[in-house]
């Protein structure tokens, strides 16, 4: 079993990163800390400040998908 691991971090409203889901002080700071907790491997971190249905977000959504394609093993 591998331990490597992608953070995969999203806000869809800029709303939502003012009231409490920022990106930089919540999400991304938990993630780190439950892979160092978890003996992970963080080797790419993606975040998002889109809805879900714009291209922009979707398409970043496939990059992170790709890329965890051409990295597993």
């Amino acid at each position: 079993m591998s331990n490597k691991t992608i953070i995969f971090a999203r806000v869809s409203t800029k709303r939502q990163e003012k009231e409490g889901l920022s990106l930089e002080e919540i999400q991304l700071p938990r993630a780190r800390d439950y892979a160092r907790a978890n003996g992970l491997n963080i080797i790419e971190t993606f975040k998002i400040s889109e809805t879900g249905s714009e291209y922009k977000a979707r398409s970043k959504f496939q990059a992170m998908v790709n890329y965890a394609k051409k990295k597993q093993g």
